[in-house]
């Protein structure tokens, strides 16, 4: 009787839940950064605010980059918000959802507007999100992570693109500084090896 007593309470909870909602999957972790800046398209087509965070999981130490849009005067069909510089990580997933406990507390969760489509382009450089449907003055996104597999972070860019563009600062993913080393050591390298060839004689021909 109990057992079936459970059943139809978590039956009932489901249901209540709103369609839009979607199942967390956010690791437990730390909130690195999170901010919620103002924006306005370069020819003043349109503004709203971005909140983006960086987002460390526990388990990996990996980093997750969420990114969410808030209209002011709404946005038009095949809006897209794009974010740059993710070239020197690993995207281990995009995703996108509506509520998560494990959210940073910027983010305004449920009955988020989905987006219809994501890529990724410019080899995995950037990630793009493209919205079919509009979103209108007092909506918001639902948030749009990039899981990767980076340690260090710095800064970055979101482009909010509706027949204007909006670029906003934020963050994304950049070289380990010990692969910042190696690769100063290889240019220093190859630096002292054109020094050397320059200063080389030249050969006798026979």
């Amino acid at each position: 009787m109990k057992s079936a007593m459970v059943v139809a309470a978590l039956a009932v909870g489901f249901l209540a839940v709103p369609a839009s909602l979607q199942a967390g999957f956010l690791p437990a972790g730390t909130t690195l950064e999170q901010h919620t800046v103002p924006y306005s398209a370069a020819g003043g087509g349109f503004t709203g605010s971005l909140t983006y965070a960086v987002y460390r999981e526990a388990g990996s130490n990996h980093l997750d980059f969420l990114f969410q849009i808030n209209p002011n005067n709404g946005v038009d069909v095949n809006e897209r918000v794009t974010v740059t510089g993710f070239a020197s990580a690993n995207i281990l997933s995009r995703r996108q959802q509506d509520i998560d406990p494990n959210l940073p507390s910027l983010f305004t969760q449920g009955l988020g507007v989905a987006p219809t489509a994501v890529s990724t382009t410019n080899g995995g450089a950037n990630v793009s999100w493209n919205f079919a449907a509009p979103i209108g003055p007092g909506q918001h996104s639902i948030i749009l992570e990039v899981f990767t597999d980076a340690n260090s972070y710095g800064s970055g860019f979101t482009n909010i693109i509706d027949g204007d563009v909006a670029r906003i600062a934020s963050l994304a993913p950049i070289p380990e500084p010990a692969t910042l080393t190696l690769l100063a050591i290889g240019i220093g390298c190859l630096a002292g090896y054109g020094w050397r060839l320059r200063r080389a004689p030249p050969r006798e021909q026979k």
